[in-house]
């Protein structure tokens, strides 16, 4: 696709692409133009200094990307959305048309709120892989899904996405994959026990894990028992050889003077230094044991609050500065402290029949302004104000308006804005929506 805009004629809001070729004849043309096909956008063609022009009419519709970009989609959006995509293929299966040249994209999918239906863009010069679009419109709802709040259909949502990567689905059948998934209602089945009463919760106490003593940890005690047997068995040769040295007739075998005293001697010096080994060992196992005990402890340990003073005050702490933060001009911090705040003040209010809140002030952005509390930050109740009427962005500290393809229009300086056209906001700007006469405030 070359060039792609809006254009709004006669009440009527266009999306308009170039064609590739100058072509007025063909198979498929001439069942778009000649038919009101279900699912797809109404089209014309138009030829403008030799350049031929598809216009698609979306009055009261909203794309998709759009309209998501401020609410969150449900399962019930997820569905719709597998309908339309059912009813789309089989008709352009009935028509005789390609279903790659069908724009099953968020941005081209274009939604009437009022109705929940979606219709599409047929654009005979496109040539797409349908199910490089699917995988690509499922990542878009999985990113737009309200998670957290309803987790069995968020589960729903993915099954379906990994079946439609997988390729297991049918292209005329993908509603029926919402009702195939294992987390739906009928396939839930509620366990009771009769002995537990429902509404008393079963409380189970937290055990801690049984502490698996390693050959690590065993081996000092292996070595302690061993030396204590070393000790004992000094000990006896020491006093059995002074026992020969004093009492000869004791003697089972015969031994010298000289013997008797070396005896006497090597075991002394050897149960001595057993003995310091024994108390090595020893305090090897206790350090073992207080790093095990450190390491399978689950309650933290209390950090020491700080010492006051002499005059009962904490010490001074520096405060501490963000990572990667940068000193700025002053200039240029007052200019952005300048343009912060937006409101948009009502001009015209005593001619209008109805009250409306005088003062409009966008807090969050994007701030879509329409009357409907569902997708709109800023809601005025009107007839005249579409759904989705208009939105307010704010980028790099200015702030910009762009038309939500209003019914009624939105206005800048009393110039009408083409759909999805942006433009800048200045302090003192009038802002129109519909008959909603506007100034716009910075402060």
């Amino acid at each position: 696709m070359d060039k792609i805009g809006y254009e709004y004629e006669n009440n009527t809001s266009y999306l308009t692409i170039q064609a590739m070729e100058n072509q007025k004849t063909g198979y498929q043309i001439k069942m778009l133009l000649n038919n009101d096909i279900p699912g797809l956008l109404d089209i014309s063609m138009r030829s403008m200094n030799n350049q031929t022009y598809y216009y698609y009419d979306v009055t009261f519709k909203k794309p998709l990307s759009k309209l998501y970009e401020f609410g969150k989609m449900t399962w019930e959006d997820v569905v719709c959305i597998c309908k339309s995509i059912d009813t789309l293929t089989k008709a352009v299966d009935m028509y005789l048309l390609d279903i790659s040249c069908v724009l099953i994209l968020p941005e081209y999918m274009y939604l009437n709120v009022s109705d929940k239906e979606i219709r599409y863009v047929y654009c005979p010069d496109v040539n797409r892989e349908f199910q490089t679009m699917l995988k690509g419109l499922f990542e878009f709802i999985l990113e737009h899904y309200q998670h957290g709040t309803d987790c069995k259909n968020q589960m729903r949502v993915y099954e379906i996405y990994q079946k439609i990567i997988d390729g297991n689905y049918k292209i005329h059948c993908l509603e029926q994959l919402t009702k195939e998934s294992s987390h739906s209602p009928e396939k839930e089945k509620t366990i009771e026990f009769p002995h537990i009463q429902q509404d008393e919760p079963v409380v189970i106490e937290e055990v801690a894990p049984e502490r698996v003593v390693t050959e690590e940890e065993k081996q000092p005690v292996h070595k302690i028992w061993g030396i204590e047997v070393g000790i004992g068995i000094c000990a006896v040769l020491t006093v059995y050889a002074a026992a020969v040295l004093l009492f000869p007739e004791m003697a089972v075998i015969d031994m010298s003077v000289y013997f008797c005293v070396f005896l006497i001697l090597a075991g002394c010096a050897g149960g001595v230094f057993l003995q310091k080994k024994r108390k090595k060992l020893k305090e090897m196992g206790e350090l073992t044991q207080l790093t095990q005990e450190k390491k399978y402890s689950f309650v933290p340990e209390e950090e020491e609050e700080p010492k006051n003073n002499e005059k009962g005050q904490k010490p001074y702490e520096p405060p501490k500065e963000a990572a990667g933060s940068n000193t700025i001009l002053l200039s240029d911090y007052l200019q952005k402290k300048k343009d912060l705040n937006l409101t948009l003040v009502l001009q015209n209010g005593q001619e209008l029949e109805s009250y409306y809140e005088e003062r409009l002030l966008p807090d969050t952005f994007p701030c879509a302004i329409g009357n409907m509390a569902a997708y709109c930050s800023i809601v005025i109740h009107s007839e005249l104000i579409s759904r989705l009427h208009a939105c307010i962005y704010r980028e790099d500290g200015a702030f910009y308006l762009e038309d939500m393809n209003s019914t009624n229009g939105t206005f800048l300086n009393g110039r009408r804005l083409l759909p999805k056209e942006r433009q800048l906001l200045s302090d003192g700007d009038m802002v129109g929506f519909a008959n909603l006469l506007y100034k716009v405030e910075k402060s």
